[in-house]
């Protein structure tokens, strides 16, 4: 029996959003496909206040670096949100991203600016090892639950 999904755990979002009086809503496309592809598509949907989305995207490892999908959308999305005031999240709901040790990041307009050239992380499939330079890193552990991973946007 299935008793909760990813679509659960992003409403969930939205709905302590909503309780905190933030503009809110669910991404209605599950990220699927290409990391780059899918975080292009969901910054282009998110609008003033929360957007949330859930899925698993994919990515292409091509050198042994330390991070997974959720710290490389993470680490990209910091360039796209580069000297905004927008942050964005992505995590694991397992509390497992890759070969890191976290389940994410939060990145928000001074990641880059804190953190550096951020392509050779990500030409390494690094991103976790940047992110946790800067701070961005998310750590949880196990949670013992995998309902999907989670892309947060919150924008002014």
């Amino acid at each position: 029996t299935v008793l909760a999904d990813g679509r659960t755990a992003a409403e969930a979002v939205v709905g302590a959003a909503r309780a905190e009086g933030v503009e809110a809503r669910v991404n209605s496309t599950w990220l699927d496909g290409s990391v780059e592809d899918c975080l292009r598509s969901f910054l282009r949907r998110g609008g003033p206040g929360v957007t949330v989305a859930a899925g698993e995207p994919d990515v292409k490892v091509e050198a042994p670096g330390l991070g997974g999908r959720n710290s490389h959308a993470a680490l990209l999305a910091a360039i796209e949100l580069a000297g905004s005031e927008a942050i964005f999240a992505a995590f694991a709901t397992d509390g497992v991203d890759g070969r890191s040790e976290g389940a994410g990041a939060i990145v928000d307009g001074s990641t880059v600016e804190r953190g550096g050239d951020p392509e050779p992380s990500l030409s390494r499939c690094d991103s976790a090892a940047y992110l946790e330079a800067t701070g961005d890193l998310i750590r949880t552990g196990p949670t013992g639950t995998n309902v999907a991973d989670l892309w947060v946007l919150w924008q002014p």
